[in-house]
């Protein structure tokens, strides 16, 4: 599912950065309707950022055994939730 996740992230941000270059032709013609673009698309980009940076730190969490070594004081093995699938 993780892999399912991270086509979509991609996809996001080949939309994202397609819209991006929309705007910055648009900014070349029509100036108006560019600056009202821009913040739809801007707000998208930021979001699309946002969302790659936590997934990144979710997966290196997800894969690393010796992060999760130090999680063992914090929350114990039955309730770690990116762990659940990966148990036999």
């Amino acid at each position: 599912m993780a892999y399912n996740i991270m086509v979509a992230v991609g996809l996001m941000d080949l939309y994202t950065l397609t819209g991006d270059m929309m705007m910055g032709l648009q900014l070349l013609f029509d100036a108006d309707f560019g600056f009202v673009y821009e913040k739809i698309t801007g707000g998208l980009i930021s979001g699309g950022f946002q969302g790659m940076v936590i997934f990144s730190i979710l997966l290196t969490i997800n894969r690393s055994n010796s992060i999760m070594g130090y999680l063992d004081w914090i929350i114990s093995d039955a309730e770690k939730f990116w762990k659940v699938l990966t148990k036999p």
